[in-house]
């Protein structure tokens, strides 16, 4: 028999002399005339058999220290019986409880690709590097625990990493990279399956349609496809949200993705139509404009982009991930303002000369020249 086998065989007996004692006590047991005396021994003989229990149940430290192990033992057995039995039990069980923690507030995200190799031993102790500072490092050892340490990370964090990764000098980092690259994708390919197994099998419901509406778009987002089957998944995807919209025609959420879709696909009629049904809904307006500015591009109606982008610039101290964009587009940089400064003066200059030519008199060849031509 096992250590832990005896160990609660030895806690189930001591639970049954302890019930035998409170019966005594209770003056519900076998020994009438001698009730005290025997719930006593049965309570002792209990004790006894708790004590071998938890001697082979508690951690080692509680058995090396034995002023510990008897306080803990007659200070919840001794006056409560059963329930002092039952609260070192679930003392224990505390006690292989591990403590859950998030990864995530150990990561360090980084914020350039291009990196340098720190000068001192003490600057590289006291500064911790990101996973993408090891990638560019010299040691292969640290690179490869670096690859395995992406699995705890999210796969949108994960996968740009990897992909740079499959691309390193060092023949295990490649194969790790790739393997834990493989293995994001057939876990997306295989929630596809399984979810499309579900609608063929069972009722099409709302939220099942969504959910593989995102799974294709998550193989588009995460940069998981090429261009032929990106616009297959963007495909599925709309398909799947329009079927979806037909069952919740009021859900904005819908038809937000479904706009997210008809931008990506270059399907501008639709696409319009979703973005007329949000702004009629007063839908945040602040995220439609991004998608507005990509339909006036994709329909190059150019003023219209122009002025929308306009109404998206940031205000001062904000920044968006369109600042680039705005300023290509509504001027706001030096060479732009130079040429729009440039322009100006020449304009000036054109409606000056035109304006002087008009109000001078004509001369007199120009007089002569109709009769000369007659």
């Amino acid at each position: 028999m096992s250590k832990k086998a005896l160990a609660i065989s030895s806690f189930v007996v001591s639970l049954i002399l302890d019930a035998f004692a409170l019966q005594e006590l209770l003056g519900t047991g076998f020994a009438r005339t001698h009730a005290s005396a025997a719930a006593v021994l049965l309570h002792a003989a209990a004790l006894a058999f708790a004590g071998f229990a938890f001697w082979r149940w508690l951690p080692a430290s509680y058995g090396k220290s034995r002023p510990t192990f008897v306080a803990l033992l007659t200070g919840f057995c001794v006056p409560v019986p059963l329930l002092g039995q039952a609260a070192i039990a679930t003392f224990r069980r505390v006690l292989d409880q591990k403590v859950q923690e998030d990864p995530e507030q150990h990561y360090i995200i980084a914020n350039r690709e291009a990196l340098t190799m720190h000068e001192s031993f003490e600057e590289v102790v006291n500064n911790p590097k990101s996973i993408p500072e090891i990638l560019h490092g010299r040691d292969p050892k640290t690179r490869r625990n670096a690859v395995l340490a992406l699995r705890c990370v999210d796969v949108r964090r994960a996968i740009p990493v990897l992909q740079k990764a499959i691309q390193d000098s060092d023949e295990q980092v490649r194969l790790l990279a790739q393997a834990q690259f493989n293995k994001i994708i057939a876990a997306l390919e295989v929630g596809i399956k399984e979810i499309e197994a579900e609608l063929h099998s069972g009722p099409r419901s709302c939220t099942t349609l969504i959910r593989l509406s995102e799974l294709y778009h998550e193989l588009v987002y995460l940069g998981l496809s090429s261009d032929e089957s990106m616009r297959l998944y963007l495909g599925r995807s709309a398909d799947l949200l329009e079927e979806a919209l037909k069952l919740t025609p009021e859900d904005l959420n819908i038809s937000v993705s479904l706009l997210r879709c008809y931008v990506k696909l270059g399907n501008t009629a639709p696409a319009h139509d979703r973005l007329t049904f949000l702004r009629s809904k007063n839908y945040r307006r602040e995220l439609m404009g991004p998608w507005e500015s990509d339909l006036f591009y994709q329909d190059r109606d150019w003023p219209a982009l122009v002025e929308s982008l306009r109404a998206l610039r940031p205000s001062q101290g904000r920044m968006t991930i369109l600042d680039d964009q705005i300023k290509l587009w509504v001027g706001d940089n030096p060479r732009a303002r130079t040429r729009r400064k440039a322009s100006a003066v020449a304009l000036r200059r054109l409606t000056l000369l035109l304006g002087a030519n008009a109000d001078s008199p004509p001369s007199a060849s120009a007089k002569n020249a109709p009769a000369s031509a007659a």
